[in-house]
């Protein structure tokens, strides 16, 4: 008997972590141009479905979204629109057929704003950690450009909690690269593998779900986390 699928918690105004990955973690970009059409579709889609882009990055076979959708529904039907229009472009560029990503992608509400800025630089560290370039700033498939670097980029809307850095646009910018300088503890990087594998939240349970079942990712180490969870979740 298949086990159910747990329901997504997506509610709308709370920013989003997504992941999405290739079929059978097959690659889903063979080239710069492939990458550049994705986000082409992405774009079209957040303007499409009222969803503010944060951060992101393409990865060879998964991506990383950081997102808040304007309303319920928003942003399961973001990441469908992008899949299927991208998909299309993909397999008639490479002569191909079939499916490209896996099935459902993998999401958790972000629920404080430490958590917040944790998984932004999560998110743009995605190459160093997978050994790929050495800083940041030298992949650029992702947005760390527009956030770090100031090279603006029309997908990202900055969250509220990014300007708060400073009000002086350089010294924001700054600011924001200072905190790439120690590395992600352990702690935080299982609790968003935690929260993604569980399709729940990324902080303290929300005020009208507190004392439920659910778990608190902000509270799970390595020591605790399942080698199937580790194993779910790209880095």
């Amino acid at each position: 008997m298949l086990a159910p699928v747990r329901r997504r918690f997506a509610p709308p105004r709370l920013p989003q972590h997504v992941v999405h990955r290739g079929n059978d973690r097959g690659s889903v970009f063979k080239s710069d141009d492939d990458r550049a059409n994705y986000l082409d579709c992405l774009m079209h889609a957040a303007r499409r479905y009222e969803c503010a882009l944060h951060a992101y990055v393409l990865m060879d076979n998964h991506v990383h979204i950081l997102a808040t959708p304007s309303a319920a529904g928003a942003l399961s039907r973001l990441m469908q629109w992008t899949a299927s229009r991208y998909t299309i472009a993909f397999n008639d560029q490479h002569v191909r057929s079939g499916t490209l990503w896996e099935g459902r992608f993998f999401s958790s509400a972000i629920t404080s704003e430490r958590y917040f800025m944790v998984c932004q630089l999560y998110i743009e560290l995605n190459p160093v950690r997978a050994g790929l370039v050495g800083s940041p700033a030298e992949f650029g498939w992702s947005s760390y450009a527009h956030n770090a670097l100031g090279i603006r980029n029309p997908l990202i809307t900055e969250h509220e909690l990014y300007r708060r850095l400073s009000a002086n646009l350089e010294q924001r910018r700054s600011a924001y690269r200072a905190l790439f300088d120690p590395a992600t503890p352990e702690v935080d990087l299982a609790a968003i593998r935690a929260a993604l594998n569980g399709r729940h939240w990324l902080g303290d349970p929300p005020a009208d779900l507190a004392g439920t079942k659910r778990g608190r990712p902000s509270k799970v180490s390595p020591d605790n986390s399942s080698s199937k969870d580790q194993d779910e979740i790209p880095l």
